[in-house]
């Protein structure tokens, strides 16, 4: 689970990400980036659909499997945004591995880590 100041709130959010932000795709994930309008640490959320799976069960598992490849990172990433991932339906097949390099590559051609 991330820590409560790294979670983003989707309530209040979603339509500012989604207007202001600029997508980056992978073949697994899409995430949409877009700067905070009062700079505080990074802030994530995961969007899974039931176009991904029906059974939230799948969903849940592959929102785990996201969240704990995201945290090495946490550490490294510039302050100051706000990130949506997007699951595509590849996802159901994809190893940790996979989405561990998938998200290594977002955050990377965002310029919001260096690649190490």
């Amino acid at each position: 689970m991330l820590p409560r100041i790294h979670r983003l709130p989707l309530r209040f959010e979603r339509n500012r990400l989604q207007k202001m932000g600029t997508a980056f795709h992978s073949s697994n994930l899409t995430a949409i980036i877009a700067p905070q309008e009062i700079t505080g640490p990074t802030r994530f959320a995961i969007i899974l659909s039931k176009k991904i799976s029906n059974k939230a069960v799948v969903r849940n598992k592959l929102r785990r499997h996201v969240l704990n490849s995201l945290q090495p990172h946490l550490s490294q990433l510039n302050p100051g945004f706000d990130i949506l991932l997007l699951a595509k339906k590849s996802l159901l097949q994809a190893t940790i591995t996979q989405i561990q390099s998938d998200l290594k590559i977002i955050l990377t051609n965002a310029n919001l880590v260096t690649s190490s």
